[in-house]
């Protein structure tokens, strides 16, 4: 079966990008439908360009992806929860760094109503300011409850180091206690007038529907809207440490934490899959360098991975083990090994990172919210929504010197290294 995972992965994408119907509206606005076998269920992902990246204060994005359900000019909150409960609607919003997100999973016979709700919660909401004061407290308490987790504030921290305090990037996207108890109705609103345009949304519709006739009725509901004016967005650029630097941190824990950090290019640039592959290498799975190393070899780590977030423009690779505070260095040793002798690759090692890429890749696809996420996000990034077919036919013809390359390139440079050890 694995020998023939390339082949049915490229028939299954292929199949995907021949069903989707992309279409611009006037204003700008960019819709993605795609049908599935899945029948009766739909999914809604909604993209829009910005994020936590365009704020000024920290977590005002957040709080406005929070306020826009809590009531339109048309419906209170209490009557969009009765809208979503009697079409059995399930609806969640999300703040990411270059976007924001909105999700809504519907029966298909449902999918108009959905589409007439986000149509008011998107163009039309209150930004009611009682509410305002109500999501701030919240946000505050779970702030405070994370404020206490040693990952949280080790990678908080390392992000610091590696953009710069005062950078979009290096900042936590649900803000400060401090940053969120000073953000002004006015701020939130000024945010959304901004960005929250036609020209700036993909929505992406997948599932059991009609392309042409849901294309119809986006056209119908969105192609009124006027289209505002471009906010301009930067991204940061990619460039290694200058030079290699380790902090300490004492907290009150039971476990010591190893974090490392290396600045790497984002999703945007051409050795991202490579970077993709690297990253499955070091840390994806119970086969993965750190797992043989840390659990299997040695058997000093409770929890271990690594992580590759898909930003723009500059990204991390970011490695982290929890251990005993007895065998710190031990463990501290075997994470910079292992990063290291990537250089030494085998083609054995490399084949089966390479094929566990491309099968988990298409296990998400399975999930009509993975689907239509990713429809939506390569959209957004520039990459095209057909890079969802592109990508496993690149990583298939990543060769072992690719690795190799990237390795030397990015990995060979400085990092930063935080160590968090108990108080005690």
């Amino acid at each position: 079966m694995r020998k023939f995972l390339p082949y049915i992965l490229v028939i299954f994408l292929s199949s995907i990008q021949a069903k989707t119907l992309k279409s611009k509206l006037p204003n700008g606005l960019t819709l993605l439908i795609t049908p599935t076998e899945i029948k009766q269920l739909a999914y809604i992902t909604v993209l829009i360009k910005g994020g936590s990246n365009v704020e000024n204060n920290p977590g005002a994005s957040n709080l406005l992806m929070r306020l826009l359900p809590l009531g339109t000019k048309q419906h209170t909150k209490d009557e969009i929860r009765k809208i979503l409960e009697d079409n059995l609607m399930d609806l969640e919003t999300q703040t990411n760094i270059n976007y924001w997100q909105m999700n809504i999973r519907c029966p298909s016979y449902s999918l108009p109503q959905a589409l007439n709700l986000l149509k008011e919660i998107l163009f039309y909401p209150l930004l009611d300011e009682y509410e305002l004061e109500k999501e701030k407290k919240k946000i505050i308490a779970e702030i405070d409850a994370l404020s206490i987790e040693p990952l949280i504030i080790g990678y908080a921290r390392l992000c610091q180091a590696l953009y710069g305090l005062n950078h979009p990037y290096g900042r936590p996207v649900n803000g400060t206690r401090e940053s969120v108890e000073k953000i002004s109705l006015q701020e939130i609103r000024s945010l959304y007038l901004a960005f929250f345009q036609p020209q700036n949304i993909i929505i992406s519709i997948t599932g059991d529907v009609e392309p042409s006739k849901i294309t119809e009725l986006c056209s119908e509901l969105f192609g009124e809207l006027p289209k505002g004016e471009n906010s301009p967005i930067s991204y940061p650029f990619y460039h290694p440490l200058i030079r290699s630097h380790s902090e300490v941190l004492k907290l009150d824990s039971q476990f010591a934490y190893i974090l490392i950090g290396i600045p790497l290019p984002g999703i945007n640039h051409p050795d991202y899959p490579v970077l993709e592959l690297i990253n499955a290498l070091l840390g994806k799975g119970t086969s993965s360098r750190l797992a043989k190393a840390l659990r299997w070899r040695m058997g000093i780590s409770y929890d271990f991975g690594s992580l590759y977030p898909s930003l723009l423009g500059k990204s991390l690779l970011f490695v982290w083990a929890t251990v005993d505070p007895e065998r710190v260095d031990e463990a501290k040793e075997a994470l910079i090994n292992e990063i290291a002798s990537l250089d030494y690759l085998d083609a054995k090692e490399y084949e089966k990172a390479r094929n566990k890429l491309k099968g988990d890749y298409l296990l998400s696809l399975s999930s009509l919210k993975k689907l239509s996420f990713q429809l939506a996000f390569y959209e957004a990034t520039g990459l095209g929504y057909n890079y969802i077919e592109k990508f496993p036919q690149i990583v298939e013809n990543i060769t072992l010197w690719d690795v190799k390359r990237a390795v030397r390139r990015y990995l060979k440079g400085n990092l930063f290294l935080l160590l968090i050890t108990p108080s005690s």
